[in-house]
């Protein structure tokens, strides 16, 4: 189970659930999660992720990824396990959750679209998760995509483990994800 250490501490939760089961197109395990990865999730790697915020552009692996580019520092953590593969309007899509840290204490948590363009994919729109959030599970059902979570209640503070489950809804709309 991954802890993340950040210059605050431990975090005491990993980023997604133990609870998982076993997904569609499993291939093999994440050595960070130990979760199976899907075969979307494989799709990905090495493909170059724009970390929000600082702009600064990582190539996805199963390993924690680390940059530094002038003063910005920090980590991103692809979670290839929970990555889906969706086709809008005849155009071919990967869903992905990302984690980024930017070298405070939060571990900001993104679903990242990547449109197909020829035989690779390129990173088209993010929307923000949570920050320290657990990862239940993201599914597609038609054009729907749902990203179940784990986070904290009104008031808590970040510190806290999440516990309050959240669905968010989201469509692609003209090359982006749209929360319903």
């Amino acid at each position: 189970m991954l802890f993340l250490i950040i210059s605050a501490g431990y975090f005491a939760w990993p980023l997604w659930s133990a609870k998982e089961t076993k997904p569609l197109e499993v291939t093999n395990a994440n050595p960070i999660t130990g979760l199976a990865v899907r075969q979307a999730g494989l799709d990905l790697l090495g493909t170059d992720f724009v970390v929000p915020g600082v702009n600064i552009a990582v190539k996805l692996a199963t390993d924690i990824i680390d940059y530094k580019e002038g003063d910005n520092t920090g980590s991103v953590i692809y979670l290839p396990e929970h990555t889906i593969k969706v086709t809008v309007a005849g155009k071919d899509y990967i869903v992905a959750p990302i984690a980024t840290n930017n070298g405070g204490t939060g571990t900001f948590v993104y679903l990242v679209l990547f449109e197909k363009n020829g035989n690779q994919f390129k990173q088209v729109d993010d929307e923000f998760l949570g920050d320290r959030i657990k990862i239940e599970k993201v599914e597609t059902t038609g054009d729907k995509i749902s990203a179940t979570i784990y986070d904290r209640g009104t008031g808590e503070p970040y510190s806290a483990v999440p516990t309050v489950q959240k669905t968010l809804t989201y469509t692609i709309v003209g090359g982006a994800l749209k929360l319903q």
